[in-house]
Protein backbone atom coordinates (compact mmCIF):
# COMPACT_ATOMS: atom_id res chain seq x y z
CA UNK A 1 0.00 0.00 0.00
CA UNK A 2 1.32 3.44 -0.93
CA UNK A 3 1.14 6.27 1.60
CA UNK A 4 1.94 9.97 1.41
CA UNK A 5 0.65 13.29 0.14
CA UNK A 6 -0.44 13.85 -3.42
CA UNK A 7 2.93 15.28 -4.63
CA UNK A 8 4.89 12.56 -2.81
CA UNK A 9 2.85 9.77 -4.37
CA UNK A 10 3.28 11.32 -7.81
CA UNK A 11 7.05 11.35 -7.38
CA UNK A 12 7.03 7.62 -6.59
CA UNK A 13 5.34 6.95 -9.95
CA UNK A 14 3.61 3.88 -8.62
CA UNK A 15 0.01 2.72 -8.77
CA UNK A 16 -1.31 6.05 -7.51
CA UNK A 17 0.62 7.89 -10.22
CA UNK A 18 -0.80 5.62 -12.92
CA UNK A 19 -4.33 6.01 -11.58
CA UNK A 20 -4.03 9.81 -11.63
CA UNK A 21 -2.68 9.79 -15.16
CA UNK A 22 -5.48 7.53 -16.36
CA UNK A 23 -8.06 9.91 -14.92
CA UNK A 24 -6.62 12.78 -16.90
CA UNK A 25 -4.86 14.79 -14.23
CA UNK A 26 -3.33 18.08 -15.33
CA UNK A 27 -0.10 17.67 -13.38
CA UNK A 28 1.75 16.29 -16.41
CA UNK A 29 1.29 17.49 -19.96
CA UNK A 30 1.51 15.35 -23.10
CA UNK A 31 2.77 12.25 -21.33
CA UNK A 32 2.38 8.55 -22.20
CA UNK A 33 1.81 6.08 -19.36
CA UNK A 34 2.08 2.31 -19.81
CA UNK A 35 -0.47 0.30 -17.85
CA UNK A 36 -0.94 -3.42 -18.51
CA UNK A 37 1.13 -3.08 -21.67
CA UNK A 38 -1.37 -0.62 -23.16
CA UNK A 39 -0.24 2.88 -23.98
CA UNK A 40 -2.63 5.57 -22.82
CA UNK A 41 -1.85 9.08 -24.12
CA UNK A 42 -2.38 11.88 -21.68
CA UNK A 43 -2.96 15.35 -23.11
CA UNK A 44 -4.22 17.81 -20.57
CA UNK A 45 -3.60 21.42 -19.72
CA UNK A 46 -3.20 23.08 -16.38
CA UNK A 47 -6.21 23.02 -14.07
CA UNK A 48 -8.09 26.26 -13.87
CA UNK A 49 -7.92 28.26 -10.67
CA UNK A 50 -11.05 28.88 -8.67
CA UNK A 51 -11.77 32.11 -10.48
CA UNK A 52 -15.40 32.31 -11.51
CA UNK A 53 -15.29 35.93 -12.63
CA UNK A 54 -14.62 35.00 -16.27
CA UNK A 55 -17.61 32.68 -16.34
CA UNK A 56 -20.02 35.01 -14.60
CA UNK A 57 -18.93 38.04 -16.66
CA UNK A 58 -20.70 36.63 -19.73
CA UNK A 59 -24.08 36.48 -18.07
CA UNK A 60 -27.34 36.44 -19.89
CA UNK A 61 -28.94 38.50 -17.16
CA UNK A 62 -27.27 41.73 -18.28
CA UNK A 63 -30.41 42.83 -20.11
CA UNK A 64 -32.54 42.21 -17.03
CA UNK A 65 -30.14 44.27 -14.95
CA UNK A 66 -30.15 46.99 -17.60
CA UNK A 67 -33.94 47.18 -17.48
CA UNK A 68 -33.77 47.20 -13.70
CA UNK A 69 -31.25 50.05 -13.80
CA UNK A 70 -33.47 52.11 -16.11
CA UNK A 71 -36.45 51.49 -13.83
CA UNK A 72 -34.37 52.54 -10.83
CA UNK A 73 -33.39 55.80 -12.50
CA UNK A 74 -37.04 56.52 -13.31
CA UNK A 75 -38.08 55.72 -9.73
CA UNK A 76 -35.36 57.95 -8.29
CA UNK A 77 -36.08 60.80 -10.68
CA UNK A 78 -39.72 60.88 -9.62
CA UNK A 79 -38.86 62.69 -6.37
CA UNK A 80 -37.28 65.78 -7.98
CA UNK A 81 -40.26 65.81 -10.36
CA UNK A 82 -42.60 65.86 -7.37
CA UNK A 83 -40.70 68.84 -5.97
CA UNK A 84 -41.32 70.78 -9.18
CA UNK A 85 -45.01 69.88 -9.14
CA UNK A 86 -45.38 70.89 -5.49
CA UNK A 87 -43.85 74.27 -6.31
CA UNK A 88 -46.36 74.72 -9.13
CA UNK A 89 -49.25 73.78 -6.84
CA UNK A 90 -48.15 76.29 -4.20
CA UNK A 91 -47.98 78.95 -6.88
CA UNK A 92 -51.50 78.07 -8.05
CA UNK A 93 -52.89 78.38 -4.52
CA UNK A 94 -51.63 81.96 -4.42
CA UNK A 95 -53.99 83.03 -7.23
CA UNK A 96 -56.37 85.86 -6.27
CA UNK A 97 -60.10 85.25 -6.05
CA UNK A 98 -60.64 86.94 -9.39
CA UNK A 99 -58.67 84.11 -11.07
CA UNK A 100 -60.86 81.34 -9.64
CA UNK A 101 -61.53 79.82 -13.07
CA UNK A 102 -57.81 79.65 -13.90
CA UNK A 103 -57.09 78.26 -10.43
CA UNK A 104 -59.67 75.49 -10.90
CA UNK A 105 -58.31 74.63 -14.35
CA UNK A 106 -54.68 74.50 -13.22
CA UNK A 107 -55.58 72.53 -10.09
CA UNK A 108 -57.34 69.87 -12.16
CA UNK A 109 -54.43 69.77 -14.58
CA UNK A 110 -51.75 69.25 -11.94
CA UNK A 111 -53.93 66.73 -10.13
CA UNK A 112 -53.93 64.68 -13.31
CA UNK A 113 -50.16 65.11 -13.61
CA UNK A 114 -49.72 63.89 -10.03
CA UNK A 115 -51.88 60.86 -10.81
CA UNK A 116 -49.83 60.01 -13.91
CA UNK A 117 -46.60 60.45 -11.95
CA UNK A 118 -47.91 58.08 -9.27
CA UNK A 119 -48.67 55.43 -11.90
CA UNK A 120 -45.21 55.85 -13.44
CA UNK A 121 -43.56 55.54 -10.04
CA UNK A 122 -45.62 52.45 -9.22
CA UNK A 123 -44.61 50.76 -12.48
CA UNK A 124 -40.97 51.79 -12.03
CA UNK A 125 -40.76 50.38 -8.50
CA UNK A 126 -42.45 47.16 -9.57
CA UNK A 127 -40.13 46.83 -12.57
CA UNK A 128 -36.92 47.42 -10.64
CA UNK A 129 -37.96 44.91 -7.97
CA UNK A 130 -38.91 42.32 -10.59
CA UNK A 131 -35.92 42.70 -12.91
CA UNK A 132 -33.28 42.92 -10.19
CA UNK A 133 -34.89 40.09 -8.23
CA UNK A 134 -35.05 37.81 -11.26
CA UNK A 135 -31.48 38.57 -12.33
CA UNK A 136 -30.14 38.06 -8.80
CA UNK A 137 -31.81 34.66 -8.53
CA UNK A 138 -30.37 33.55 -11.86
CA UNK A 139 -26.93 34.85 -10.93
CA UNK A 140 -27.13 32.99 -7.63
CA UNK A 141 -27.94 29.67 -9.28
CA UNK A 142 -25.40 30.16 -12.08
CA UNK A 143 -22.57 31.06 -9.71
CA UNK A 144 -23.18 28.06 -7.46
CA UNK A 145 -23.13 25.73 -10.46
CA UNK A 146 -19.92 27.24 -11.81
CA UNK A 147 -18.18 27.10 -8.44
CA UNK A 148 -19.18 23.49 -7.82
CA UNK A 149 -18.03 22.50 -11.30
CA UNK A 150 -14.66 24.11 -10.63
CA UNK A 151 -14.35 22.30 -7.30
CA UNK A 152 -14.88 18.92 -8.94
CA UNK A 153 -12.29 19.64 -11.65
CA UNK A 154 -9.45 20.70 -9.38
CA UNK A 155 -6.42 18.46 -8.83
CA UNK A 156 -5.94 16.70 -5.52
CA UNK A 157 -3.03 18.96 -4.63
CA UNK A 158 -5.47 21.86 -4.55
CA UNK A 159 -7.31 20.32 -1.60
CA UNK A 160 -4.10 19.82 0.41
CA UNK A 161 -4.11 23.53 1.25
CA UNK A 162 -5.73 24.28 4.59
CA UNK A 163 -7.78 27.07 2.99
CA UNK A 164 -9.26 24.52 0.60
CA UNK A 165 -10.55 22.00 3.11
CA UNK A 166 -14.10 20.75 2.45
CA UNK A 167 -15.53 22.83 5.30
CA UNK A 168 -13.96 26.03 3.95
CA UNK A 169 -15.05 25.35 0.38
CA UNK A 170 -18.59 24.56 1.54
CA UNK A 171 -18.68 27.88 3.37
CA UNK A 172 -17.52 29.72 0.26
CA UNK A 173 -20.04 27.87 -1.89
CA UNK A 174 -22.88 29.08 0.31
CA UNK A 175 -21.70 32.57 1.30
CA UNK A 176 -20.26 34.06 -1.90
CA UNK A 177 -23.30 33.40 -4.13
CA UNK A 178 -25.50 34.70 -1.32
CA UNK A 179 -23.43 37.91 -1.16
CA UNK A 180 -23.79 38.38 -4.91
CA UNK A 181 -27.52 37.76 -4.69
CA UNK A 182 -27.87 40.30 -1.88
CA UNK A 183 -25.86 42.91 -3.77
CA UNK A 184 -27.68 42.54 -7.09
CA UNK A 185 -31.14 42.02 -5.60
CA UNK A 186 -31.16 44.43 -2.64
CA UNK A 187 -28.21 46.83 -2.68
CA UNK A 188 -28.36 47.93 -6.31
CA UNK A 189 -32.15 48.60 -6.33
CA UNK A 190 -31.56 50.80 -3.29
CA UNK A 191 -28.41 52.66 -4.31
CA UNK A 192 -29.39 53.60 -7.88
CA UNK A 193 -32.68 55.38 -6.96
CA UNK A 194 -30.96 57.15 -4.06
CA UNK A 195 -28.12 58.39 -6.28
CA UNK A 196 -30.59 59.51 -8.93
CA UNK A 197 -32.64 61.33 -6.32
CA UNK A 198 -29.54 62.96 -4.84
CA UNK A 199 -28.08 64.10 -8.15
CA UNK A 200 -31.43 65.26 -9.51
CA UNK A 201 -32.25 67.14 -6.32
CA UNK A 202 -28.82 68.78 -6.25
CA UNK A 203 -29.09 69.95 -9.86
CA UNK A 204 -32.63 71.21 -9.32
CA UNK A 205 -31.73 73.09 -6.16
CA UNK A 206 -28.71 74.70 -7.82
CA UNK A 207 -30.92 75.89 -10.67
CA UNK A 208 -33.61 77.32 -8.40
CA UNK A 209 -31.75 78.65 -5.35
CA UNK A 210 -28.03 78.02 -5.63
CA UNK A 211 -27.06 79.79 -2.38
CA UNK A 212 -29.36 77.66 -0.26
CA UNK A 213 -28.31 74.59 -2.26
CA UNK A 214 -24.62 75.15 -1.49
CA UNK A 215 -25.37 75.34 2.23
CA UNK A 216 -27.35 72.10 2.07
CA UNK A 217 -24.84 70.24 -0.10
CA UNK A 218 -22.01 71.17 2.26
CA UNK A 219 -23.39 68.61 4.73
CA UNK A 220 -22.93 65.69 2.31
CA UNK A 221 -19.29 65.01 3.35
CA UNK A 222 -20.65 64.06 6.77
CA UNK A 223 -21.98 60.89 5.15
CA UNK A 224 -18.50 59.70 4.19
CA UNK A 225 -17.52 58.45 7.68
CA UNK A 226 -20.71 56.39 7.78
CA UNK A 227 -19.88 54.81 4.42
CA UNK A 228 -16.32 54.11 5.56
CA UNK A 229 -17.59 52.45 8.74
CA UNK A 230 -19.94 50.27 6.72
CA UNK A 231 -17.13 49.16 4.40
CA UNK A 232 -14.93 48.32 7.37
CA UNK A 233 -17.71 46.32 8.97
CA UNK A 234 -18.43 44.36 5.80
CA UNK A 235 -14.75 43.61 5.23
CA UNK A 236 -14.32 42.40 8.79
CA UNK A 237 -17.43 40.25 8.60
CA UNK A 238 -15.71 38.27 5.85
CA UNK A 239 -13.61 36.78 8.64
CA UNK A 240 -16.74 35.19 10.10
CA UNK A 241 -16.18 32.40 7.59
CA UNK A 242 -13.78 30.93 10.16
CA UNK A 243 -16.72 30.46 12.50
CA UNK A 244 -18.65 28.62 9.79
CA UNK A 245 -15.70 26.34 9.07
CA UNK A 246 -15.23 25.66 12.78
CA UNK A 247 -18.93 24.85 13.21
CA UNK A 248 -18.80 22.43 10.28
CA UNK A 249 -15.78 20.66 11.77
CA UNK A 250 -17.47 20.35 15.17
CA UNK A 251 -20.70 19.00 13.69
CA UNK A 252 -18.78 16.58 11.49
CA UNK A 253 -17.05 15.12 14.56
CA UNK A 254 -19.88 15.66 17.03
CA UNK A 255 -19.63 12.12 18.42
CA UNK A 256 -16.00 12.70 19.37
CA UNK A 257 -16.89 16.06 20.92
CA UNK A 258 -19.60 14.43 23.01
CA UNK A 259 -17.34 11.56 24.04
CA UNK A 260 -14.65 13.97 25.25
CA UNK A 261 -17.24 16.26 26.91
CA UNK A 262 -16.00 19.31 25.01
CA UNK A 263 -19.37 20.85 24.16
CA UNK A 264 -18.82 23.93 26.34
CA UNK A 265 -15.31 24.48 24.98
CA UNK A 266 -16.57 24.23 21.42
CA UNK A 267 -19.33 26.70 22.24
CA UNK A 268 -16.90 29.23 23.72
CA UNK A 269 -14.50 28.99 20.78
CA UNK A 270 -17.35 29.36 18.30
CA UNK A 271 -18.64 32.49 20.09
CA UNK A 272 -15.14 33.98 20.04
CA UNK A 273 -14.83 33.43 16.31
CA UNK A 274 -18.24 34.99 15.70
CA UNK A 275 -17.69 38.02 17.95
CA UNK A 276 -14.12 38.79 16.86
CA UNK A 277 -14.96 40.51 13.52
CA UNK A 278 -17.62 42.70 15.14
CA UNK A 279 -15.33 43.74 18.01
CA UNK A 280 -12.57 44.72 15.58
CA UNK A 281 -14.88 47.22 13.87
CA UNK A 282 -15.92 48.99 17.07
CA UNK A 283 -14.47 52.45 17.73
Amino acid sequence: MEQGTHPELLLKKGYYYRMVMLHGSSIVKHEVVVVDENEVPINNGRADDLDVCDDVSEIREKYLMLLGGISSIVAGGAYPAQAILFAKVIHILSYPQSMYTALLHDANYFSLVFFILAIVQLLANFSLTYFFGLSSERLYVRLRKVMFRRYTRMDNVYFDDKDHYPESLSSILSSHPEDLKRFSGVTMPTIIPLLTNLIGGAVLSLCVAWKLALVTLSTLPLLLPAADMQNRLLSKLEDSRDATVYAAEVVDSIKTVNALVREDIAWVEFCQKVDAPVKDTAF
